[in-house]
């Protein structure tokens, strides 16, 4: 039953009104207080210092503000159950974040970028949806990041510094650059997301999707600022220590049977590995790794396969089934590339050809040695191991040529397979190891 309001007098309506924003919460408060025929004092916030300073006083963090005589009532929910009405919901929806995120993942499957490419083409669209209204934007950001909080410009450059970000995932260029920053700028959009939502218990729409569409700040947000930032540290990670061969060190992983020096790997028993130098940047070079590439790519499929046929291990069962359908997608595209960019090729997979200096057709020993060949065995005690002593090694060296193509390549699609490459393999790479630990201590 409703209260009678003849009784109550002296009533202040605090909320926020400025030249280009009024608060909806205050609005409907006012509404409120007109249908109950309730008269009441509406006191306009219009600046940010009244704001700010009428929050100080109240030790409150949220305007509107309704007080009858000097009783603080409370915001505009306060006052619909201190009326004992039902207060109006915030109509929140889902439907731009699914929307945004299900058409970059289709865009991705269709273009075989993989997870760089998901999170670039994300963020391109996001930051897109910001710049269209970058005041709106600006002004409903400053109401949870802490950033902005204490220092306002950051606020109308997020935009810009997010579509650097995504370029930045796009291209390849420049991944240490990029990474330090999405992992940044993740981390402080976790942290402001969380500060607002669980501590300060806040109900707000979230600017990720632009100033004016009704998606609540929550989890959303900090999933979709996790994953950034997973992302960075990812990409810093690779950056800082994908392994090159220039200083004449290795630094792969490699089981006791096996060995390396600077472009060749030797396999002790009755494979003998050829060069895997990708050779000199140039008009071909490309083609070089295409080549290599993939058949590169068919020995890990080829691995995986036999997990398939004979691990129990669901981890590595889950593992396998990754890798096949990755490296599948990325041998599609780079056939594919071949076929586009260098129609006159021979069918026969090229290599480079140090003494002679040029590119020549691949041997069948270069070929099986491009692939690492690898015979697993049957499905004894051991086939996990062995698996994981090819396996490693077998990243490794696909780091190694993702490396080398990222310097020399000037084409920005072969810059996005070479992150992609050292990203996800470097990830893979550490699991296994992992693993490897935990189950042959």
């Amino acid at each position: 039953m409703a209260i009678s309001t003849e009784t109550i007098t002296e009533v202040k309506l605090y909320r926020m009104w400025t030249p280009d924003h009024e608060c909806p919460w205050g609005r409907r408060a006012v509404h409120l207080l007109n249908e109950h025929g309730i008269p009441f004092e509406d006191i306009h916030l219009g600046t940010p210092d009244e704001i700010a300073t009428f929050k100080a006083k109240y030790e409150v963090t949220t305007t509107p503000q309704i007080f009858i005589g000097t009783e603080r009532i409370g915001g505009y929910t306060d006052l619909a159950t201190y009326l004992k009405v039902n207060a109006e919901k915030n109509h929140y929806s889902y439907t731009p974040v699914i929307a945004l995120f299900s058409t970059a993942g289709l865009m991705t499957l269709a273009t075989s970028l993989g997870m760089t490419g998901f999170m670039g083409i994300s963020l391109s669209m996001l930051a897109s949806l910001k710049l269209m209204d970058l005041k709106s934007f600006a002004e409903s950001f400053e109401k949870y990041d802490l950033i902005t909080k204490y220092f306002k410009p950051y606020g109308k450059g997020y935009p810009f510094i997010e579509l650097a970000i995504a370029l930045g995932f796009l291209s390849g260029i420049a991944p240490l650059g990029t990474g330090i920053g999405a992992l940044g700028v993740g981390v402080s959009g976790i942290v402001s997301v969380f500060k607002a939502v669980y501590i300060d218990k806040k109900a707000l729409n979230c600017a990720c999707v632009g100033g004016n569409l009704n998606a609540p700040l929550g989890m959303v947000s900090i999933a979709e600022n996790a994953m950034m930032a997973a992302m960075g540290v990812m990409l810093t990670f690779s950056s800082l220590t994908a392994t090159t061969l220039e200083f004449g060190r290795p630094a792969v992983d490699l089981p006791a049977n096996v060995s390396i020096t600077p472009n060749r790997m030797d396999h002790n028993g009755a494979m003998n590995h050829s060069l895997m130098d990708l050779g000199p940047a140039g008009s071909d070079y490309d083609l070089g790794f295409i080549d290599g590439m993939i058949l590169h790519h068919e020995g890990a499929v080829i691995m995986a396969r036999a997990v398939l046929e004979h691990s129990k291990r669901s981890e590595l069962r889950q593992l396998a089934t990754k890798i096949i359908n990755a490296q599948d997608l990325e041998i599609t595209q780079m056939v594919q590339w071949r076929k586009v960019w260098y129609p006159k090729a021979p069918d026969t997979p090229i290599a480079w050809n140090d003494p002679m200096k040029h590119r020549m057709a691949m041997s069948p020993e270069q070929i099986s040695g491009m692939r690492m060949d690898v015979d697993l065995g049957t499905a004894d005690a051991e086939f996990d191991l062995r698996f994981l002593n090819g396996m490693i090694p077998h990243h490794e060296a696909a780091v190694i040529m993702a490396k080398d193509l990222r310097q020399k390549s000037t084409r920005s699609e072969m810059k996005r397979v070479a992150l992609d490459i050292m990203t996800s393999q470097q990830a893979e790479i550490e699991q296994m190891k992992k693993w490897r630990r935990d189950w042959y201590r």
